[in-house]
């Protein structure tokens, strides 16, 4: 599997952390790290400048956090595997907030390559 560094790994990441977050709430555990491994991982030409002004914004940027709403969010009994699929869709904006996100506006020139 390829890599796009700039358009798709960014959002990769934040799906499987917000994944872990999700089943960690459902098992009780902590979440830790996100591991994996990357594949064809590449940068294209055609992004170099856009790569560099998102580096740049990311060592100004202080680091998110999502935290989830101890009232509201469910949190069923681990021993049974069932519940995860319950809270998968039951899990809502309500249940969890993102914390020291600040969106920033969109960075030019970022086109997918088809």
């Amino acid at each position: 599997m390829s890599v796009d560094t700039l358009l798709g790994l960014p959002s990769n990441m934040v799906g499987y952390a917000f994944l872990l977050a999700l089943l960690a709430r459902v098992t009780g555990y902590t979440p830790r790290t996100v591991t994996g491994h990357l594949n064809q991982v590449h940068i294209y030409e055609s992004h170099l400048k856009a790569a560099e002004l998102l580096r740049s914004r990311l060592l100004d940027s202080p680091v998110s956090r999502l935290v989830f709403n101890e009232t509201t969010a469910p949190r069923p009994d681990p021993v049974f595997l069932e519940p995860c699929g319950w809270f998968l869709k039951t899990c809502d904006h309500s249940h969890y907030e993102i914390q020291n996100y600040h969106p920033q506006e969109a960075i030019p020139g970022l086109v997918m390559a088809v």
